[in-house]
């Protein structure tokens, strides 16, 4: 226990002298705005971890190295500036943190044991890249897209994420899963030039109609789900890698060539609207869905700009500006998947009464129709009945007691056989023996010695027969 005191004291003594030296540090910095924003302790930034897996969370002794682990990383996390606070519209927030990273990495590079090294190194990876998968990285590819900010700028932030992650050994499972951007960013259109002059056409494939109209072909990814490359109608270089710095904000070079193309044809206009339609068919159909995923698509850049012209131009009546694009397109699916469970689940209910609906039915149906026990010996007044002494062919029990075997499709064809075929009134050992049937006693002697009784008569009786039989 003294070995950990020792341990937890000396680490809260190394980070709190830690982080004090990257806020002198920072104070250093030419943008004094941006320090103000940024140190700033927080707790509401969490990122989650992938040093720890969810079988540590019951765990209730921790080695040195945890206990290392832990009160570096929730340091970290203290410090770690507050994402909403950023001004994604510019790209000198990248610049800002990457200062800041590399401030904290010169602290931690300063610690004198090299495996107390390691472990606060690796706690503030953990706690950086859980920080850029979370919030940073979501909100630069949206800003990127809109083409606020190029692709080398960008390209810092998902290098540096790639960094952490090899570092750790991990592919990011263990980290939350990256926020939706809400924040506000404005996205402006393209203003395109246009005039007269034919040489816009030159390196652009065209279709040429028998009308004499000219068209301009739509671009095609490889794959609809996981798409690695784009083909477009340019004579060179027509077919682009998606994530290469050669096909950055490569749509947008398309948009704006055959825009300028098309509207120096004879029949401009109408031809311009056709193609301004069916691009933007295309970006809703091809491009959009990829907008919110994980996966960073550097040839995607300023396809934001281009929705937002597009929209103002074809759809003037209903344009809402890009809004509509900054949700999540699987909202929607993910609002019918749970419309959907919810009708299952209540369907199946539904169904589950129904089932325990029939089966009490049937079983009030065969309880109504199921003979009365021939094992009970009983009448309504206690006593004995004469048909319990005789269980044979002389004496038959109750006609019911056949009807007891087998189900209730063949009590039913019994009774319909009897119905048809039995010819009317009694058979002549019923006549016989039906006085049997409402002999009754009234305590159990009395039925023994009528027993015994009867057993001499029936014993008699068969003497008689085998005296008088012949030979």
């Amino acid at each position: 226990m003294r070995n950990h005191k020792n341990v937890i004291s000396k680490v809260l003594g190394l980070l709190v002298i830690f982080g004090l030296s990257v806020e002198v540090s920072l104070s250093k910095s030419r943008n004094q705005r941006f320090i103000n924003r940024k140190i700033k302790l927080t707790k509401n930034e969490d990122v989650g971890t992938v040093l720890f897996d969810t079988d540590d969370f019951e765990k209730t002794c921790w080695n040195d190295d945890e206990l290392i682990l832990i009160l570096s990383k929730t340091v970290f996390q203290n410090m770690l500036p507050e994402a909403n606070t950023l001004d994604y519209d510019h790209d000198e927030y990248i610049d800002h943190f990457m200062e800041y990273v590399n401030k904290c990495q010169e602290q931690v590079q300063q610690l004198a044991q090299k495996k107390l090294k390691h472990l606060v190194s690796k706690a503030f990876a953990d706690t950086i890249g859980g920080y850029l998968r979370v919030y940073i990285l979501p909100n630069t590819k949206r800003s990127y897209y809109a083409g606020n900010i190029d692709f080398q700028k960008a390209k810092k932030l998902f290098d540096l994420y790639d960094e952490f992650k090899i570092f750790l050994r991990t592919n990011g499972e263990g980290w939350n899963k990256p926020i939706e951007s809400n924040t506000h960013m404005n996205i402006k259109k393209i203003d395109v030039t246009f005039g007269q002059d034919k040489n816009h056409c030159d390196g652009l494939i065209l279709y040429h109609d028998a009308d004499g109209s000219v068209s301009v072909p739509m671009p095609i990814l490889d794959d609809s789900q996981h798409p690695t490359s784009i083909a477009l109608p340019f004579e060179s270089d027509n077919l682009c890698s998606l994530f290469s710095e050669k096909s950055a904000f490569i749509i947008v070079k398309y948009f704006t060539t055959g825009s300028k193309c098309l509207a120096s044809s004879s029949s401009a206009k109408m031809e311009l609207e056709r193609f301004e339609k069916q691009l933007h068919q295309w970006i809703e159909k091809s491009v959009n869905p990829h907008l919110h995923e994980e996966t960073w698509y550097p040839a995607f850049g300023g396809i934001l700009k281009i929705i937002v012209t597009l929209e103002a131009k074809v759809l003037p009546n209903n344009f809402e500006g890009h809004k509509k694009h900054l949700k999540n397109p699987t909202e929607n699916n993910e609002k019918c998947g749970i419309n959907e469970f919810l009708i299952v689940v209540i369907v199946c209910i539904l169904l589950i009464w129904l089932l325990l609906g029939i089966i009490f039915v049937t079983c009030r149906l065969l309880k109504n129709n199921t003979c009365e026990d021939v094992s009970d010996s009983h009448d309504h007044q206690g006593n004995y009945k004469i048909d319990d002494l005789y269980e044979n062919a002389k004496y038959p029990l109750h006609e019911n007691s056949s009807n007891c075997e087998g189900g209730l499709l063949k009590k039913l064809t019994s009774k319909l056989k009897k119905k048809k075929y039995e010819p009317c009134g009694c058979s002549g050992d019923d006549e016989n023996n039906s006085h049997y049937k409402y002999t009754t006693f009234s305590s159990e002697n009395e039925l023994k010695r009528y027993k015994k009784k009867n057993y001499k008569k029936v014993k008699k009786h068969r003497n008689y027969n085998l005296s008088s039989s012949p030979g």
